[in-house]
């Protein structure tokens, strides 16, 4: 399982389908040979990882590891101190600084889960 952190209301764009273009699926299996994906950063997290950035943004780490923060409670968090990272977990890490900042800067909603 993993946790994902994201920006629900940011701005999409439609971009081809990575799979289609590969040839895994298509017009038979329903696919348009496009999608809708987010303009803002995320970041994905192993349920572990996800718990152990959680307890050292302060943040609860319910059964469902599920939550939200406002672009204000993001902006506190930007410069959160983490544990020392192991091995690709300090580059997500900073991705999720990206996730925090653009919270801040376009004043939306970061979520988890």
């Amino acid at each position: 399982m993993s946790v994902t952190f994201w920006i629900p209301s940011a701005a999409r764009r439609t971009v081809p389908c990575e799979y289609c273009e590969q040839g895994w699926c298509g017009t038979k299996y329903g696919c348009t040979g496009f999608r809708e994906e987010s303009t803002a950063p995320e970041v994905n997290f192993s349920n572990r990882n996800a718990c152990l950035v959680l307890r050292a943004m302060g943040l609860p780490t319910d059964d469902d590891l599920c939550g939200s923060l406002s672009p204000n409670e993001a902006d506190k968090l930007t410069e959160a101190t983490f544990p020392p990272a192991y091995g690709g977990t300090h580059k997500r890490i900073d991705r999720l600084r990206e996730v925090l900042r653009y919270s801040r800067d376009t004043q939306q909603e970061v979520v988890w889960g």
